[in-house]
């Protein structure tokens, strides 16, 4: 059976092969809406927030979730190694944060 006559033709379209789905790569970052950043901001005390503030305030929370899972992924990855050779460090700057 040929292909370029069943997508001809209308009626037929059960049997072509579907196209898989691919997810498309974007900035899930996005997904921090400006009424959640609102909220984490009231939470902190805020009354008024300027417009300008959001996409910092997602570029803060970004760092600050890399920072968080680079530093879970260095100790798991330690937990693999024997004790004697386990050695995880940070930075003084990012120590304070703990």
């Amino acid at each position: 059976m040929d292909l370029n006559l069943l997508k001809e033709s209308g009626k037929h379209r059960a049997f072509m092969p579907r196209r898989r789905f691919r997810k498309l790569a974007r900035d899930n970052i996005q997904g921090v809406t400006r009424p959640a950043i609102r909220r984490l901001a009231r939470r902190g005390g805020v009354y008024r927030i300027g417009n300008e503030i959001y996409e910092e305030a997602r570029r803060a929370l970004k760092d600050r979730l890399t920072e968080i899972i680079c530093r879970i992924v260095h100790v798991m990855d330690s937990g693999t190694t024997p004790g004697h050779e386990r050695k995880v460090s940070f930075p003084l700057f990012m120590s304070s944060h703990l």
